[in-house]
């Protein structure tokens, strides 16, 4: 009976994982409401699969946290980030999984300042820029 209950939490993992992939794609539209929306679900699929404690769970809520303070929520982007942070920590994660993760918030905030300037919210892009910068100099910190 073990052996099902696993491939149940392999089938809810995909299902956290294209939840995932919904809300990066609904990201890129420039979609944040509905971003949060899929996100906010793979969360729920991610801890019944994965339980809190659990680097993907912390992936997803550092992505949210992004969006969260892209639609000027920094107050819950804080408490998200905070979140994930303290999961790595209790998780003893790698430095090297560390920069991958820190890399790809970068990466993402670059994206979304891209887009933001596309559609003439130049203070938004900048933060965004600004924050994808502070993280590459973090990264660039750490490699010392």
């Amino acid at each position: 009976n073990n052996n099902n209950n696993n491939n149940n939490d392999d089938e809810v993992a995909i299902v956290g994982r294209t939840l995932y992939e919904m809300a990066n794609a609904q990201s890129q539209l420039g979609h944040t409401n509905t971003a949060l929306h899929y996100l906010n679900q793979a969360l729920k699929a991610q801890r019944n699969a994965y339980g809190e404690e659990h680097t993907i769970v912390a992936q997803t809520l550092v992505r949210r946290s992004a969006l969260l303070a892209q639609s000027k929520h920094a107050y819950y982007s804080l408490l998200d980030k905070e979140k994930a942070a303290r999961i790595n920590k209790r998780i003893g994660r790698e430095v090297e999984e560390e920069k991958e993760i820190l890399k790809e918030e970068a990466t993402t905030l670059f994206k979304v300042g891209t887009l933001q300037q596309e559609r003439g919210n130049h203070d938004e892009a900048l933060d965004n820029f600004y924050a994808s910068l502070q993280i590459q100099r973090r990264i660039m910190g750490n490699q010392s």
